[in-house]
């Protein structure tokens, strides 16, 4: 069997009409946190540091052109963890 291209299948659910980037940009910046960019800090974190040179300029050029900077954190009560959602069956060692 061989396997369908992905254009086909949009194609037969008629998903081929183009939306374009929109009216108004936007910069999200995921998960850069001492969790995984400290190695000092955390088991978790590498070295990121040339990811983080990269970041900190496009967030210089979004502030200069006022555009929206959105940032995203993993982060729960350590107590209530039920917002910890699936990262704290996922990652034991760090929670309790």
């Amino acid at each position: 069997m061989t396997p369908e291209n992905k254009h086909e299948i949009y194609q037969r659910a008629g998903l081929t009409n183009r939306l374009g980037f929109g009216q108004t940009p936007a910069l999200i910046v995921v998960d850069m946190q001492i969790a995984f960019t400290v190695p000092e800090e955390s088991p978790l974190a590498g070295n990121l540091d040339a990811e983080i040179i990269s970041i900190n300029r496009l967030i210089a050029a979004a502030r200069s052109q006022a555009v929206p900077i959105i940032f995203t954190a993993i982060e729960f009560d350590p107590v209530q963890q039920a917002d910890g959602g699936l990262w704290v069956k996922k990652c034991q060692r760090f929670v309790s």
